[in-house]
């Protein structure tokens, strides 16, 4: 592949990365307007149903069909070819009308039942299966409506492809504010989050119909195209089944052992830690087509691969363990009483989320070396041990055991992941052992930081009398001394890192052509 022909991938995975982190973004400034609108129950179900969504997303064919038709769009974006776009997004459509025919039959036969396991409330409009139909419905209109954004992509219009990235979680965060203070009522908060989303997805489909539009010729439905495009989806997106298990299928656990009430703290905490972790994640990402590009072949390839987890465990300091140093802060301020209790199932999923970002350079080895089978294995295993270990910790220590649970699952399913590439390419684990010990001093700062913040914060809370202690008055200086500390915090082990010589302008320069190349 050209360097040339890279370069639309490359541009495609970064309006991807913006996207995702601006509705994660989003999403953080959203939780405490639905909290105190909604009230603790009401945001409880709000959780499980972006969570029901999550899963409905799953019959996407394996939650990687957009993904994948980036990979098919190659051909007919550089032919310039409007007509084979179209019979492209045909056998999409059919593909996904089978898919999600199969996942209407799923949630008919066991949405009675599992809204009334997860203790989902009766609203004025809907019963509680009512209100997973709803969701599924949302979710399906969304998955053929965005056929309309991959047009975009394929016609290079990035700047308008952007644009509509972050029109819609914006566009869906706002309207479920307003309808969620205007109303206080779930279902239509519900409404109004889906309604805008799909909205914005039906104005582009309309502007690119002329290519976004499905053309249904006897190609769309080829038999062999569409089962190359599902078992490119499946084999590709196993991670994202586990990502599924490891962030939104606890807080079914949750509901279903605990109650209702666990599920608000368990989104607060996990809502937190997958923010914090897009960060590096997402900018890891962008790195794939970059790895292509290159080759990676030989030591060049473990050069790339050292730098990039160089460049990733920089990322971990600053975006996961600096944050988790004053997280009891930052979550009682954010969220008030939801985010104390979180506070241990925020350090328990932080940890696990360490691990994952550091296998991130691993995984886009397997993938440019055309192994996705490593990050697949590693994916069951996460699967494998996350459901059974949550389950059985959840029952003993209740929100914490879920948050272990999934910690654990998630960490071993990194560490698989980096034996398989370091086996594949012939290298001793022990260089990237090695290569991550240089962080002590980091690591050290950040705990120590961590203590003291702790220590201070809890003698501190002890001090307020309990009728005003989750008050948002009392919160406004926490809130301004959990900013300032992190703010204080990141510039220490940036300056720890000039001193030790650690950043200099070779490190620099490496990271500029790691990154752009």
């Amino acid at each position: 592949m050209t360097a040339e022909r890279s370069l639309v991938p490359a541009r495609a995975a970064t309006f991807a990365v913006v996207s995702r982190v601006l509705s994660m973004a989003l999403g953080l400034l959203t939780l405490p307007f639905l909290i105190r609108y909604l009230g603790g129950d009401g945001f409880a179900a709000w959780a499980l149903l972006l969570a029901v969504a999550a899963g409905c997303s799953l019959f996407e064919i394996g939650l990687g069909l957009p993904s994948t038709l980036l990979r098919f769009l190659n051909g007919p974006r550089h032919s310039r070819n409007p007509q084979e776009l179209r019979r492209l997004f045909g056998s999409f459509w059919v593909l996904l009308a089978i898919s999600m025919l199969l996942g209407a039959l799923v949630v008919i036969g066991i949405a009675g039942p599992f809204a009334h396991w997860l203790g989902i409330p009766a609203s004025p409009l809907f019963a509680p299966h009512e209100l997973v139909y709803v969701v599924f419905v949302a979710v399906a209109l969304r998955a053929f409506l965005q056929t309309s954004t991959l047009a975009l992509i394929a016609d290079e219009r990035f700047a308008l492809a952007s644009g509509v990235s972050m029109a819609i979680p914006l566009g869906s965060n706002i309207a479920a504010i307003l309808a969620a203070q205007q109303t206080g009522r779930l279902d239509l908060t519900l409404l109004a989050f889906w309604g805008a989303q799909l909205a914005v997805l039906v104005v582009v489909f309309v502007r690119a119909r002329a290519l976004a539009t499905p053309m249904f010729t006897r190609a769309a439905f080829s038999a062999s195209r569409m089962r190359e495009i599902a078992i490119y989806s499946i084999a590709n997106q196993m991670d994202g089944w586990a990502h599924f298990i490891n962030f939104q299928f606890d807080k079914f656990i949750v509901a279903g052992l605990v109650g209702l009430w666990g599920v608000a703290p368990y989104e607060v905490a996990n809502r937190a830690v997958a923010a914090l972790r897009s960060v590096p994640a997402s900018g890891a990402e962008t790195l794939l087509p970059t790895a292509i590009a290159q080759g990676l072949q030989g030591d060049h390839a473990w050069g790339w691969y050292l730098t990039s987890t160089r460049v990733v465990a920089y990322g971990v300091c600053l975006f996961l363990l600096a944050p988790l140093a004053v997280s009891p802060v930052f979550l009682y301020a954010w969220t008030g009483e939801m985010g104390y209790v979180a506070r241990g199932v925020f350090v328990a999923l932080c940890l696990g989320a360490v691990t994952s970002v550091l296998a991130l350079p691993a995984a886009t080895m397997a993938q440019a070396a055309r192994r996705p089978d490593f990050q697949a294995r590693a994916a069951l295993l996460s699967i494998a041990l996350n459901v059974p270990l949550s389950l059985y910790l959840v029952l003993n220590w209740g929100l914490l055991g879920a948050a272990i649970g999934t910690a654990t699952a998630m960490s071993a399913s990194a560490i698989r992941l980096v034996g398989s590439v370091h086996l594949h390419f012939g290298r001793p684990l022990r260089e990237t052992l090695i290569l991550l010990s240089g962080f002590w001093p980091l690591v050290l700062v950040c705990l120590c930081w961590g203590g003291v913040t702790w220590w201070a914060f809890d003698a501190w809370f002890g001090t307020l009398d309990r009728a005003s202690r989750f008050a948002r008055a009392t919160r406004i200086h926490p809130g301004m001394v959990a900013v300032l500390s992190y703010g204080a915090l990141v510039t220490a082990l940036i300056a720890i890192e000039f001193m030790r010589g650690r950043i200099s302008r070779e490190h620099r320069e490496a990271v500029r052509r790691l990154l752009l190349p």
